[in-house]
């Protein structure tokens, strides 16, 4: 039984790109996806969808006012003195806690998280 080494070697090719290829169109459909369905994760019972915007920006900016005038920082994601690991975890705990502070004012108005 003979093989040809040339024509093996061919498939072998071919294999790696519609790999290459199908794990590239894979990732860019998920990507799209999460975009997509991330767009509006708040919906309102009697408001139209379009309110959702100024509804949404209104809460960030009294999250951001309640963030400084409790823990007295103009700016969450601030450089200071402490290293780059601390720096890092203090940014992650502000995001976090203005996260809280936009679904709760979110909440207020009525509105219901979509997941």
């Amino acid at each position: 039984m003979k093989t040809d080494f040339g024509t093996n070697l061919e498939k072998v090719s071919n294999f790696k790109m519609n790999t290459g290829v199908f794990w590239s169109i894979l990732i860019c459909s998920l990507l799209v996806a999460s975009a997509c369905s991330s767009a509006n994760p708040w919906r309102h019972s009697t408001l139209p969808a379009e309110q959702w915007q100024a509804d949404r920006s209104a809460c960030k900016k009294k999250a951001n006012r309640q963030y400084n005038r409790t823990y007295g920082r103009t700016d969450p994601f601030t450089e200071d003195s402490r290293d780059s690991y601390q720096r890092q975890m203090s940014n992650y705990d502000g995001r976090k806690k203005l996260d809280r502070l936009v679904a709760s004012c979110m909440h207020s108005r009525g509105y219901v998280r979509v997941k």
